[in-house]
């Protein structure tokens, strides 16, 4: 099989945003025709899409065979990419590759060499490399970071780590914007919305998790965050940019965020009817954050970044009290540093 790559062609490499999902047909269909394309996460992805493909779907696909993962089984790295062939991938990815914090930068080097020699007979294949969130957040680390990245030859996809959020230590957007602007044919996979943030700042792709699992990835010796006994649905809410679970929504009583949901996916019901845990908020988000990624991205690329950053500056005026007093909800660290780059002239 020709497995050659012809990065140029590739969708993907040039700015855009998918949603990562698992391999299910549903919602691979759905997120394909949503966004600008759709990551799908496992070894079992290319042969979901292979066969969908044989039933007419020609949806732009990304594959994220996710090796770093602490249970994985490893896969042959060239049965991994002749099956992505196969499923008609936008660009191949390696298999993923597990980067722990290394303040000498060490560990950093040694999986770019073992990605690059997986690749070696594949001209053009993207490198997948899950890394310790410090490699971004750590002032040394954000420095080697560019040093061992910025002249790799093939594209680079990483998937960022932290038992909670990945950017919500205050260093972390701006890092991310030195980082993008130092290092070409940069994605960012499983992330949170910042994934379309990390676009409008010159990432080429990134693909945001529409599940919470796949919305950051947790290294394999931490435990995840979240609020413990809450199982109601995560929900997308525009105008606060950030996810708050059905519980909390449910009781924020009279506040100035309308949760009244204003997209078609909801045709104007009340947000706080997540609160029943039987419900999942999918539908949801796949529409409001395809409509946060089509705004910011559709924006000329000179705005972009400034597009994003007055939506959050817009989310801040609506923390504070939720209908009373003893009811504080306080911005993430994450929407504040986004804020920072609005530009004087946006009204």
């Amino acid at each position: 099989m020709d497995l050659t790559v012809k990065t140029a062609k590739a969708r993907t490499l040039r700015p855009t945003f998918s949603f990562y999902v698992p391999a299910d047909r549903n919602l691979i269909g759905a997120c394909a025709e949503a966004a600008d394309a759709v990551a799908v996460r496992g070894p079992s992805g290319p042969n979901v899409v292979e066969a969908m493909r044989r039933e007419g779907f020609d949806g732009i696909v990304l594959f994220d065979c996710a090796n770093y993962e602490r249970r994985a089984k490893p896969v042959a790295p060239q049965s991994w990419f002749e099956a992505q062939a196969r499923a008609g991938a936008d660009r191949l990815l390696t298999t993923g590759r597990w980067v722990e914090w290394d303040p000498m930068g060490d560990a950093l080097s040694a999986a770019v060499d073992a990605a690059r020699a997986e690749a070696a007979e594949v001209p053009g294949v993207t490198l997948v490399l899950a890394v310790d969130s410090r490699w971004l957040t750590n002032t040394d680390g954000i420095y080697r970071t560019i040093d061992i990245l910025k002249d790799v030859p093939e594209p680079i996809a990483l998937v960022l780590a932290h038992r909670d959020d990945p950017l919500g230590a205050m260093t972390a957007v701006n890092n991310l914007l030195a980082l993008t602007t130092n290092v070409p044919n940069l994605s960012f996979l499983r992330s949170d919305h910042g994934a379309i943030g990390a676009v409008a700042i010159g990432a080429v792709h990134g693909s945001v998790g529409l599940i919470p699992r796949y919305r950051h990835f947790v290294p394999p010796s931490a435990v995840g965050g979240g609020r413990v006994n809450d199982r109601t649905a995560r929900v997308f809410i525009f105008d606060l940019m950030d996810w708050f679970t059905g519980f909390t929504i449910a009781g924020w009583g009279a506040s100035g965020v309308n949760i009244n949901c204003r997209f078609d996916c909801c045709g104007g019901r009340s947000l706080a009817r997540f609160f029943d845990d039987r419900l999942n908020a999918d539908a949801h988000n796949l529409t409001v954050l395809a409509q946060l990624g089509n705004h910011v991205l559709g924006a000329e690329p000179e705005d972009r970044r400034a597009e994003f950053s007055k939506l959050c500056n817009m989310a801040l005026a609506h923390y504070g009290p939720m209908g009373k007093l003893s009811d504080v909800t306080e911005p993430k660290s994450q929407i504040t540093q986004w804020a920072q780059f609005t530009y004087p002239q946006l009204r």
